[in-house]
């Protein structure tokens, strides 16, 4: 699922410098055929989270063990990489292979493909993992479902909300939230299904079809066709 053309944007997390950096140069060398590789190597665990915070990483290798410090020093330190992981997992979630001498540490979390476990210190595994894990399609869907919602709910905000507000705003304000809600659901799926059906390579149509009641009941409609499960109620 992977195009020529490709960029991909892969983060390091490794506290051992010469390992991140074979890690690169491998990585950069072996996966040159799926397209533009842009790899970024972090050693400091804490700044390695404020990259994926800020920047569109697309998958990460990830170390468990903190050595940096000493084995034994720092209470934790066993675990760092896995406590990253669920940081990471609870803001953005990509694509992750653990790479690690300490695979127990972090067995229980693998779901191929998308997250994997390798050994440290076996640069084939590393590299096939990898290149699974771009070529599961998923880092590509993600940066165009992002691109999309984002430029649909800017969309949906200077379109609808903008020029309705003074109706909207007369409404119980404890309604106001979900109404909203409902509303860009509604506006999603009327005027970017087909969009997310391309994304997903599914036919087109294939839900655009479906009605629902959520694209017109509410003033004023997100949609001037009504379906059979549709109902217009006038002003709210």
């Amino acid at each position: 699922m992977t195009e020529g053309g490709a960029v991909f944007r892969i983060l390091v997390v490794d506290d051992e410098e010469d390992i991140a950096g074979e890690l690169k140069d491998m990585l950069e060398e072996e996966l040159s055929d799926l397209g533009s590789i842009s790899i970024e190597t972090e050693q400091d665990f804490g700044e390695a989270e404020l990259i994926l915070a800020r920047e569109q990483i697309d998958l990460v290798v990830l170390d468990v063990r903190d050595s940096s410090q000493g084995p034994g020093i720092v209470p934790g330190l066993e675990r760092r990489g896995r406590d990253l992981y669920d940081r990471i997992a609870k803001t953005r979630w990509v694509p992750v292979i653990f790479c690690t001498n300490v695979p127990g540490q972090v067995q229980d979390l693998e779901a191929p493909p998308l997250v994997q476990v390798v050994t440290k210190h076996r640069l084939d595994e590393v590299l096939e993992a990898v290149r699974i894990g771009l070529q599961s399609g998923v880092p590509s869907l993600t940066r165009r479902l992002g691109d999309l919602v984002d430029r649909e709910i800017r969309d949906f905000l200077r379109d609808v909300i903008a020029p309705n507000w003074p109706d909207m705003a007369e409404a119980d304000q404890q309604q106001i939230a979900p109404l909203l809600v409902h509303r860009l659901a509604a506006w999603l799926k009327e005027n970017a299904i087909r969009e997310l059906d391309g994304a997903l390579d599914g036919a087109d149509g294939t839900v655009v079809g479906h009605s629902s009641a959520a694209r017109t009941y509410l003033k004023p409609p997100v949609t001037l066709h009504l379906t059979s499960a549709d109902c217009w109620t006038g002003r709210t």
